[in-house]
Order: structure tokens, then C-alpha cells, then sequence
């Protein structure tokens, strides 16, 4: 093999070990969103999104993103003020479902 091959798949090496210690190996265990699933809760609790569902998506991740940072609940739905009141603890809870479930409590805790 030619001194540039074996340079070319060193470096390559490199980059995929630390691509993926930047992906994997962060300690934070985060499940993949379930974005569909976020979006069919809001419909089964009849949550309207008159403004479509990116819009909501970008909410469920705005609660998502609170929550992480150690806000309350209630401090979140107090946040957002422009929802419907009513549907703000659902709008919490799908995004907790399905966007960020590693911010629902754990069990035995």
C-alpha cells in the first residue's frame, strides 16, 4: 500500500472514532424523538394547531429544551402564555412522551 493510502485511512480512522465519541460517547442518554407520535398525541387529546404541526413540533421542543435546563413544569406552561391554556399540560406531556422522555421522572424516585 502507497504512503498516501495508508495516511488517507489513518485519517479517516481518526475522524470516525471521533465522530463517533462526539455522537455516542457523551454520556447523555437521549432516545430519538418521536415526532410523528408527538404530533398524533396532540390530535388524540384534541389539541388544536391552527398554526401547523412544525409550529407545534417547535414548541414540544421549546418544553423539551426548558425542562433539560431544570425548569418545573409550571414554570414551562407559565412560559407559554400564547397556548390555548387548556392544552398547555397536553402540549407538555406529548412533548415529555415523545420528544424528551428523559425528562419525565424516574421510576422509584
Amino acid at each position: 500500500m502507497s504512503t498516501m493510502r495508508v495516511m488517507f485511512a489513518a485519517i479517516t480512522a481518526g475522524i470516525a472514532i471521533t465522530a463517533g465519541m462526539l455522537v455516542g460517547g457523551s454520556g447523555l442518554a437521549h432516545a430519538a424523538p418521536d415526532e410523528d407520535g408527538f404530533i398524533a398525541e396532540l390530535q388524540a387529546d384534541g389539541v388544536p394547531m391552527q398554526a401547523g404541526p412544525q409550529y407545534a413540533l417547535g414548541v414540544g421542543y421549546q418544553v423539551c429544551g426548558m425542562l433539560r435546563n431544570d425548569a418545573s413544569t409550571d414554570v414551562v406552561a407559565s412560559h407559554f402564555t400564547t397556548l390555548d391554556t387548556p392544552w398547555v399540560a397536553a402540549e407538555i406531556a406529548a412533548s415529555q412522551h415523545n420528544l424528551c422522555p428523559d425528562t419525565l421522572p424516574k421510576q422509584g424516585t
